[in-house]
């Protein structure tokens, strides 16, 4: 039953590799090697959370949290804004400058300090759930990351991190953010070590 259970497991792992997929779309990366600071943005144009659009998923989860409990679903939609821009967004800025730093790529805090603008579209989110333990499904990322040359202003590159994701051990709570917040910080480790190997740092 052992040996079952463990072979299962290798499966699943396998599956969560194989679905995780990171693609150089256009262009080359290769106009990186002599840049060595970035500035990341982030943009939400066009974004979906699960089957519908984020704004539709917000109004939704707003309308359904204040009927059980009034003003439930306001201070829901405050923690959802924040927890997108300051802890999923920053994690995976922080992932990866931890990957970068050591190869002589470094994150500028502000535009003009940079030679290269990485904006970060976020085409799809799947926050997840837990139905008690039983049905389950991992939050899961979608970005496409445009490369802009600052010194020129031209778009260089485009390259895409689908089904960044998580385990399926997903609590259905959106406003503890922490199964997104890996999500993100998947996609930085993948865009990160994109650029290394593309502008061979």
């Amino acid at each position: 039953m052992k040996k079952l259970v463990g072979l299962l497991l290798v499966i699943l792992v396998s599956f969560a590799l194989y679905g995780q997929k990171t693609k150089l779309v256009s262009g080359s990366l290769g106009f990186m090697k002599d840049k060595p600071a970035v500035f990341i943005s982030f943009t939400y144009d066009n974004t979906n959370v699960g089957k519908m659009t984020e704004l539709d998923y917000i109004n939704k989860k707003v309308i359904e949290k204040n009927n059980k409990y009034a003003g439930e679903g306001d201070e829901w939609r405050e923690q959802y804004l924040h927890t997108k821009t300051n802890v999923n967004e920053v994690y995976f800025k922080h992932l990866f400058g931890i990957i970068t730093k050591s190869k002589g790529l470094v994150i500028a805090g502000k535009p003009e300090d940079a030679f290269v603008n990485i904006i970060v579209n976020v085409d799809f989110l799947e926050p997840g759930f837990n139905a008690g333990g039983f049905v389950s499904k991992a939050a899961s990322v979608n970005v496409t990351c445009k490369f802009i040359d600052l010194t020129t202003g031209n778009e260089v590159a485009i390259a895409t991190v689908t089904n960044a994701s998580t385990d399926s051990d997903v609590n259905d709570n959106y406003s503890v953010g922490l199964k997104l917040k890996e999500c993100y910080g998947k996609c930085g480790k993948e865009i990160a070590q994109l650029v290394i190997a593309q502008a061979k740092l």
